[in-house]
């Protein structure tokens, strides 16, 4: 008999973790599992573009009681075996506005476990935000049954009771070469012509200027725009987000191509049509897609925190440029990142430590203009991904993680191992009371 698993993906601000779900969902067996979702406004749209029909049912936002029929007669159709939180702190911030609760989901006796991007616990579930601000976080995680962690961007670890490494990378799928080839030429774009590719998600375009805290996230935001035009070479780029509109449009040597929110299946053709990715997300899925085209890849991040130039004296591996040092004299406070803009040094550094995934790309600091540009050059003299036998070492490593049936299935048993102790111990209970 199938094993109903149930995704609740209620994110509305991004895609990403239910690209991951529902990428994890077309893993798992047919034969002896279905799939099915409950999703946000914003989520929907996902399956709406999918040809494989996971039953799902949708919520409306503020619509509490109505969100729960729905639920509770979806679920009578599906009645779950397990239930995966498509990360648990946008299932925790969602509570309040579908009334799809902890408390409701724990009435299906069955185990919740969260398919989680972060080690949590690794940041002490506290975020620091380019603002400055450092924020608390609930630890809602830790009353759940367990975790699904993707690798990437988690480092790749034994299976506990409590926590399933699993490889994310097996779930993305290949694109065959002519699909690429064709792409290019629908973009007039030559065999030998090379094509940066740039994203935005909706969180980054639309989040308030006025949590950068001055000028220099706005600096941060056009330093790409200027390594592309000191190239000097001539470079396609490919530039994909909300606030943009379907346009090309050409600049001295810079061909843009602009495209507004895409689905999946165009915008991974664009990607896999590029040459190189350039970042400043470490945790971006498409940094790890790059993995699967055979595409390099560039992280920006920042580590400097300064108030005042003086406070820069003890970064002594930045080489500042003239320019560089000009344009942000006016700009401080300078702030860290690992996820612009959101900033995440501090929560994302422990991940990060002595992780195998970051020797698959090429990291620089985004202010540091001699390395930035060093490797946009190395990238265009040479195609071909040079990390490559980094890139191999890394997917050797991921082949040997839980498939996902293994991981569902650790989890499902787990919980009836659980359920089998508790009874017997409830029966001895009551053979002793009489």
């Amino acid at each position: 008999m199938k094993k109903n698993v149930l995704f609740v993906s209620t994110g509305s601000l991004a895609f990403g973790e239910s690209v991951m779900a529902l990428n994890f969902a077309r893993s798992l067996p047919k034969s002896d599992y279905n799939s099915c979702f409950i999703l946000s406004p914003l989520n929907s749209v996902l399956l709406e573009q999918d040809n494989e029909e996971f039953e799902n049912v949708k919520l409306f936002e503020g619509a509490h009681k109505i969100n729960r029929l729905l639920v509770i007669d979806f679920l009578e159709k599906n009645p779950p075996d397990i239930i995966v939180l498509c990360d648990f702190l946008t299932f925790d911030f969602s509570q309040a506005d579908f009334g799809i609760n902890l408390k409701f989901l724990r009435a299906y006796g069955k185990p919740i476990i969260s398919l989680d991007t972060y080690e949590w616990e690794s940041g002490n579930f506290t975020l620091d935000f380019f603002s400055g601000v450092d924020k608390q976080l609930p630890r809602m995680l830790l009353q759940l049954d367990g975790a699904l962690r993707p690798c990437p961007l988690n480092k790749p670890a034994p299976t506990t009771e409590r926590i399933v490494c699993y490889s994310f990378l097996d779930q993305i799928k290949c694109l065959q070469p002519d699909e690429i080839e064709r792409k290019r030429e629908e973009l007039g774009i030559n065999p030998n012509d090379f094509v940066i590719f740039s994203a935005t998600a909706v969180w980054q375009a639309f989040r308030p200027k006025t949590k950068y805290k001055g000028p220099f996230g706005h600096i941060v935001s056009e330093l790409l725009s200027y390594y592309v035009s000191k190239l000097n070479k001539p470079v396609h780029w490919i530039r994909v987000g909300p606030e943009r509109e379907r346009t090309t449009e050409k600049y001295g040597n810079i061909t843009e191509h602009n495209f507004p929110s895409l689905q999946e299946s165009e915008f991974d053709k664009l990607l896999a049509a590029s040459d190189i990715l350039v970042t400043s997300n470490v945790a971006s899925t498409t940094l790890v897609k790059c993995i699967k085209y055979g595409r390099s890849a560039l992280l920006l991040y920042n580590s400097i925190k300064a108030n005042q130039p003086s406070d820069l004296a003890q970064y002594k591996h930045i080489k500042l440029s003239e320019y560089m040092s000009k344009l942000i004299e006016n700009a401080y406070p300078l702030q860290p990142f690992l996820m612009f803009p959101l900033g995440w040094y501090k929560f994302l550094s422990p991940i990060m430590k002595d992780n195998p995934y970051l020797e698959t790309f090429y990291r620089a600091e985004i202010l540091d203009e001699e390395v930035v540009l060093s490797i946009l050059h190395q990238a265009i003299q040479d195609k071909e991904l040079s990390l490559s036998k980094e890139v191999g070492n890394y997917e050797k490593l991921l082949k040997t993680l839980p498939s996902p049936s293994e991981s569902i299935e650790h989890f499902i048993n787990q919980h009836n191992r659980q359920v089998r102790m508790e009874t017997k111990d409830e029966n001895s209970e009551h053979t002793l009371n009489r």
